[in-house]
């Protein structure tokens, strides 16, 4: 019988999988600015995701609701 730290790990794992399977990949151009906050996107990210749209803090906000302390 699967115990508690074996069901939370695949918790986890179910949902790491379908945050890859659902996530979203801008097509285009890169924002200069934040589309949330307006803040620069620095050019090395813009540069390392093509067609980045968010500052790594609201990508990071975006991605983990539930992290927010704003």
């Amino acid at each position: 019988m699967a115990d508690l730290a074996d069901k939370a790990a695949a918790g986890i794992e179910q949902h790491n999988e379908a945050s890859l399977r659902n996530r979203t990949t801008y097509q285009g151009e890169s924002a200069e600015a934040c589309i949330e906050c307006g803040a620069e996107i620095p050019p090395r990210r813009r540069a390392a995701i093509p067609g980045v749209q968010r500052c790594v803090e609201c990508q990071e906000l975006a991605e983990h609701p539930s992290r927010s302390g704003r």
